[in-house]
């Protein structure tokens, strides 16, 4: 195997990821690309406080989303809203600024509690250049109960 594979593969430690889905959003010619997007790709768990309290949830189900975004650049923004106002299964905004890179969602603050089994969070990310919208798309996060 050549130095240059070795090196990138060389292990590395990366903090403050544990319990999340990522959300993969890539800036290429001011269009949007994201990954995951479709209904059923992005999920987290809601764990109640009793099962927190008590530890009766899965250690490594994801509990909130963390949107990356690859190739923002200096006056760009990113701005994930509710496509719904007032729906409340998540924050109301998460916005992203260059330089920073990434922003998480925090965990779910309601069960889907019974039927439907899943609550499906609807949004749409907006890149903005100053005031002008520059692209948007309409993902998806599914909130489960988690046990």
């Amino acid at each position: 195997m050549c130095a240059a594979v070795a090196a990138a593969r060389k292990a590395e430690r990366i903090e403050g990821i544990l319990n999340q889905a990522l959300v993969q959003i890539v800036i290429k010619g001011n269009k949007l690309h994201v990954y995951p997007q479709r209904g059923t790709d992005t999920l987290i768990y809601y764990v109640s406080p009793e099962n927190r309290r008590g530890g009766n949830h899965a250690p490594a189900k994801p509990w909130e989303t963390r949107w990356v975004v690859d190739g923002l650049k200096e006056g760009q923004r990113i701005v994930i809203a509710p496509k719904a106002p007032g729906e409340d299964v998540l924050e109301s905004e998460y916005v992203i600024v260059w330089p920073d890179n990434s922003v998480r969602s925090g965990e779910p603050t309601r069960s889907p509690g019974g039927k439907p089994l899943e609550l499906h969070w609807k949004y749409n990310i907006f890149l903005y250049q100053d005031t002008k919208l520059l692209d948007q798309l309409d993902p998806e996060v599914v909130v489960k109960d988690d046990p």
